[in-house]
């Protein structure tokens, strides 16, 4: 998922200190195994906690609008999840924090040149994330996996 890549990019460039919110008690573990800082499951973050910065990769109207109210005044949104439908958002939630909202398309052709980059060269561990390697002829089985209700594979890698 976007979300546990965003983490292994944020701690190696950025910052250390990175809160991790998601619906999967599977991809939570995953991540405070990686090093985030914090965890959450759901959407708890109270009124006192805010951040600068909310990479929003699930592609949910709720998840968006919790984003606007969970950033500090002047921060920024990045929005990299897919949306399958229209969505509401009361733009009030923009304006009044003044946030930056920034649309990044992850399989742009420059972004998928600079994640080569960084794993060829090793910037970034990604092995720690692939939960399940099957033979390319199980192929459809791999995509089951990653469909599953139970959200157990992160990544599936298929090798001839």
């Amino acid at each position: 998922p976007i979300g546990i890549l965003s983490l292994l990019v944020i701690q190696k460039f950025y910052t250390k200190n990175v809160t991790v919110i998601d619906i999967s008690s599977n991809r939570l573990e995953k991540a405070k195994i990686l090093g985030a800082h914090k965890i959450m499951q759901g959407f708890p973050i109270n009124s006192s906690e805010r951040v600068d910065i909310v990479i929003e990769a699930v592609g949910s109207e709720e998840t968006l609008n919790n984003s606007f109210k969970w950033l500090n005044p002047q921060g920024k949104l990045i929005m990299c999840g897919l949306y399958e439908d229209n969505i509401k958002i009361d733009p009030n939630n923009m304006l009044y924090k003044e946030l930056k909202l920034i649309g990044v398309n992850a399989y742009e052709t420059e972004n998928i040149r600079k994640a080569i980059e960084l794993l060829s060269n090793k910037y970034i561990e990604v092995g720690s994330i692939i939960t399940d390697i099957l033979p390319l002829s199980k192929a459809v089985k791999g995509f089951k996996l990653l469909t599953a209700s139970d959200k157990k594979s992160i990544k599936v890698l298929l090798a001839s």
